[in-house]
């Protein structure tokens, strides 16, 4: 394990805030992991994203499932202290939770019903943005895990500074092993630009992390024919025989990269900053340094900079030194923070926190780097302001995992099922046109309730065994609303004098659920 460096890791707050605001405002990214960045030619900085969650989010910090997009690739652009816009694929009227917003799709070949792209590194190379991206594989599980990573996508972007755009060109795919048993080298997890060559730094993300290396000449970069593979004993004095033509002679440096970090030359240092996922602390952020874009094994001089204190069930992974923002050896650090909890509707907890899944920034003074060193570049963003009460108030939920023990997911979280209880809906109020409605469930959870109801003195609706499939359309006589987490609703502008049926159904939140049918309660409306 690599020793703990002296001086500690301190969060950087005014960076945390600036994602926070835009998340919780924009309307559009409300978060997304895996937070790459890339100085563009006029000064602003393009964010790059993996997963992400689009759409507006409620007061208290609660996202909407069903008005929630889900994209598996965006970017937000950052001007100075402003982000935004968002870039992923346009909304229409509005997100929903079926549809696939990712901005930049698999080639052909691979399509976004079985495959997505998630995000490695990028670098302008001749005038043209190229951002290596990781292809995933969703029919494939290993470990359990929802995909697999099967190559390598090569991206190229335009990018017009008048608006800040960039807009995906074409994708070339690399090296793509598609198989429950392969183990492919994922290229360009991490890039550099040193001596005249762009060196791409790849991770076999199932065999320990074993870390290879590949170069091209500046300026060659998408030319795949022109890139050697490093095929020696890391060294910072080879010779000319380390580099070879194939792929299939690379030699791996160490191990123990993740599938998302990087390598910055700080003050003539090379840090690779990664978390290692082989160790015993696999979501500490370690520093390695070498000598050399070569020179990274084993012993390379290895520092612990950051030690995170999470509850069981997060993950913090994927930190990268943020050059720009960075003076010297003190670095401005994003990394990404996410929840594996699930509460007892199956509902992830990032539905109940928005805050959660979204980049977070610490500045790091690196140890034993000499050379000069200032202070990380600060932005200007409000404080986040307390949220209201969501729902289910916190402590009124439990969330799964609680230890590693804690098997209740996947023993309950399966596609095709019912939830083990039933809402038990009551009328609390009655009158003016207008009735009260109100129900209970156990065990208390962001279910997601859908309220029917049906004027019987205008259709018949009542003799069938299922709502809303006993009902007509919905219509002014005949209707349904949802209601997330909550379990009241008053219901307006109904027909006096008129008897009405009323029905709750609640689903786990799992594909195919089995819906839960509460019992009916009728009411003439006084």
């Amino acid at each position: 394990m690599a020793p703990l460096a002296a001086s500690a890791a301190t969060a950087d707050t005014s960076w945390d805030n600036l994602f926070t605001d835009y998340g919780d405002n924009s309307g559009a990214w409300s978060g997304g992991d895996g937070a790459q960045s890339l100085l563009l030619p006029d000064g602003k900085t393009m964010w790059f994203f993996g997963d992400t969650y689009l759409g507006a989010i409620n007061a208290d910090y609660t996202r909407p499932p069903l008005s929630t997009g889900l994209a598996h690739n965006s970017a937000v652009l950052q001007n100075g202290s402003t982000l935004g816009p968002t870039f992923a694929q346009p909304r229409g009227s509005g997100y929903n939770f079926q549809a696939d917003y990712s901005w930049v799709s698999p080639p052909a070949a691979y399509p976004a019903s079985q495959f997505e792209l998630l995000n490695g590194d990028q670098v302008m190379d001749n005038g043209v943005v190229y951002k290596f991206m990781q292809l995933a594989d969703r029919n494939l599980h290993p470990q359990g895990f929802a995909y697999k990573l099967v190559g390598t996508v090569i991206e190229s972007f335009t990018y017009d500074a008048s608006n800040g755009h960039l807009t995906p060109s074409a994708g070339t795919a690399f090296e793509v092993k598609d198989s429950a048993t392969s183990d492919p080298v994922i290229w360009g997890a991490a890039l550099l630009v040193s001596g005249g060559y762009v060196y791409i730094y790849g991770v076999q993300p199932y065999n320990s992390g074993s870390l290879y290396l590949a170069r091209a000449p500046v300026g060659s970069l998408a030319d795949t024919s022109a890139w050697t593979y490093y095929d020696a004993s890391p060294s910072c004095s080879p010779g000319s025989g380390a580099w070879a033509s194939g792929s299939a002679q690379a030699t791996a440096l160490m191990t123990g990269a993740s599938e998302g970090f990087s390598v910055t030359d700080v003050n003539g240092t090379f840090v690779l900053l990664s978390n290692d996922p082989t160790s015993s602390a696999p979501m500490d952020a370690v520093a390695h340094y070498a000598n050399c874009p070569t020179g990274f094994s084993a012993a390379s001089p290895s520092y612990t900079v950051f030690q995170p204190s999470s509850p069981f069930g997060y993950l913090t992974y994927e930190y990268r030194i943020v050059p720009q923002f960075s003076d010297g050896s003190n670095v401005l650090v994003s990394y990404s923070t996410d929840t594996l909890r699930q509460d007892e509707s199956c509902m992830a907890e990032n539905y109940y926190n928005a805050r959660i899944y979204r980049p977070r920034f610490l500045d790091i003074q690196l140890p034993a780097i000499g050379g000069p060193s200032g202070p990380v570049t600060t932005v200007t963003a409000p404080t986040p302001p307390a949220g209201t009460t969501p729902p289910v108030p916190p402590g009124q939920e439990t969330f799964h995992p609680q230890s590693a023990s804690d098997n209740w997911v996947a023993d309950n979280c399966q596609p095709n099922t019912a939830p083990a209880s039933s809402p038990a809906l009551s009328i609390t109020s009655n009158e003016n046109d207008q009735i009260s409605l109100s129900w209970t469930m156990t065990p208390t959870a962001m279910w997601l309730y859908t309220v029917t109801w049906c004027d019987t003195d205008e259709m018949s609706c009542g003799n069938n065994s299922t709502v809303p499939a006993s009902c007509p359309t919905p219509s002014a006589k005949c209707g349904t609303a949802l209601s997330w987490g909550t379990r009241s609703i008053d219901l307006k502008l109904l027909t006096v004098g008129d008897k009405y049926q009323f029905m709750v159904e609640t689903s786990k939140a799992v594909p195919g659920a089995v819906p839960a049918l509460s019992n009916r309660v009728t009411a003439t409306i006084s």
